[in-house]
């Protein structure tokens, strides 16, 4: 095997306006943002996003895309065809179906939406490349070190990798030896321990909403976006997660502050519904929310603060600023673990 050697550094991010000279990226999309209600596919939103994408990669960045969406559009795949095979027989006496797992709903799912992915980018002469990793694949040196030189080696040959959880396969309760955790729960904590191990200048979080609240608004109010959060300063409110995802806003931040605590320059996040969210964030334009470790001085590259937690063949061991959840009716206080501030109730 041919041995890639990199020497980049990453591009000193002080300030939004600084995201315009960033040179990495690595972009996640939600489920809620690839797919519909029903599971189908967005065709409008993935591409709206696959021609920002394509902008900043034809404008000579670096461009890496972990998408969700593979189980929603799977399970209606799969809820057709046991509609169409069911025989009549037991269409006559009407028994329940018996629901499609996760892990049959993903390998039916992933094909399609990778096949969408790679048409749409072909429409702007870009290639992309399927990547499928589950978190054992972290815990072993010889696999984290041949999935970086593909994904080096892809970048290098102006390919876009398109990464995802290999959920037909995945066992987040046996995927790892009993002493560590996994090294990722969902595809937040995938995209930030990607952006840790090839050195990303930009993790970019799209979601369903426009950023992190102060608190949750009330119906028709419009919601009071943090446009820099910091654990160290901030006080938040947050909702339950989205029905089609495994996440949530409580799980995006915990990935975001293991990345910048691991060197990564910054991360945003933003909504994926938005006209131009990628672009404008990419612009240096206030868009979503950017986390950084001190408000006042934003992540700066090589962080001297390392996460063993984002470490891949680390034992786990808890991030330097953990979030505490606090139950209050039917919504949950984010606030700093240490010194924790006393919520409202």
């Amino acid at each position: 095997m041919v041995q890639i050697v990199e020497a980049r550094e990453r591009t000193s991010l002080r300030s939004r306006a600084d995201l315009a000279t960033a040179q990495r990226i690595v972009v996640k999309v939600g489920t809620s943002t690839v797919s519909r209600p029903d599971g189908s596919v967005s065709l409008g939103r993935i591409g709206h996003i696959v021609e920002q994408l394509s902008e900043l990669h034809l404008a000579g960045r670096d461009v890496m895309l972990v998408s969700s969406g593979a189980v929603g559009v799977g399970r209606g795949k799969l809820r057709k065809q046991q509609l169409f095979s069911r025989s009549v027989q037991s269409s006559i006496g009407g028994g329940p179906l018996e629901p499609p797992s996760v892990n049959a709903c993903a390998a039916a799912g992933q094909s399609g939406v990778m096949g969408l992915y790679e048409q749409l980018f072909g429409q702007y002469d870009v290639l992309c490349a399927q990547v499928l990793v589950s978190p054992a694949d972290f815990h072993q040196e010889a696999k984290v070190d041949q999935l970086k030189h593909s994904l080096l080696w892809l970048l290098s040959h102006q390919t876009i990798p398109v990464l995802n959880e290999n959920d037909a396969i995945s066992s987040h309760r046996s995927a790892t030896p009993s002493d560590k955790q996994p090294a990722f729960s969902d595809n937040d904590g995938l995209a930030a321990v990607l952006a840790q191990l090839l050195n990303a200048d930009v993790l970019l979080l799209l979601s369903d909403v426009e950023g992190i609240y102060r608190c949750m608004p009330k119906p028709g109010e419009r919601p009071d976006i943090i446009d820099v959060y910091s654990p160290k300063t901030s006080v938040i409110q947050i909702g339950s997660k989205s029905a089609a995802g495994r996440g949530g806003m409580g799980a995006k931040i915990e990935a975001s502050l293991r990345a910048i605590e691991s060197g990564v320059g910054c991360v945003v996040i933003a909504s994926g519904y938005l006209p131009n969210s990628v672009e404008r964030v990419m612009a240096g334009d206030s868009v979503g929310t950017m986390i950084v470790l001190d408000s006042s001085t934003p992540a700066a590259p090589g962080s001297e603060h390392p996460s063993p937690a984002l470490n891949p063949l680390a034992t786990a061991q808890p991030p330097t600023h953990p979030l505490t959840l606090k139950a209050n009716a039917s919504k949950n206080v984010v606030a700093p673990a240490a010194p924790p501030p006393t919520p409202a109730t």
